[in-house]
């Protein structure tokens, strides 16, 4: 078992992984993180982020004609607020990434030769084990 946190944070290393060591994301490594994450993490982060973009939309401007919810390109969270439903979207996106951190998820492992890993300090090759590396 793992948390969405930890899988999180292992997919934020990887990524830092990707950026630094050109071409590895097609290595059998790159193939295992992406089976792997396909099947344990892709299924809960698209929930969490449909609850994250519920809480932007039902708190953002609307049109009070059309109704239309009023879009903001420059805005990251990418719809207009005012200054109310900022402090409650931002509240409602802590609750939600702190409950989705507690989440377990039963993880089915995509396991790599020790040869085939990327080089990992100690700190990377812990958070993998389970997830590519065997226990």
């Amino acid at each position: 078992m793992k948390t969405f946190k930890q899988l999180r944070e292992a997919d934020q290393l990887v990524g830092d992984l990707y950026s630094k060591v050109k071409g590895l994301e097609v290595t059998r490594f790159g193939y295992a993180w992406k089976r792997f994450t396909d099947k344990n993490y892709i299924p809960t982060l698209k929930k969490f982020q449909e609850e994250i973009n519920d809480a932007r939309i039902d708190n953002a401007l609307e049109d009070p004609t059309t109704k239309e919810v009023l879009r903001d390109q420059m805005n990251p969270r990418g719809f207009k607020y005012t200054k109310e439903g900022l402090k409650a979207v931002i509240k409602k996106e802590n609750e939600i990434t702190n409950r989705y951190d507690l989440v377990e998820i039963e993880v089915k492992t995509s396991q790599v030769a020790e040869e085939k890993l990327p080089k990992l300090d100690e700190e990377q090759r812990e958070q993998h084990v389970g997830m590519v590396i065997k226990e």
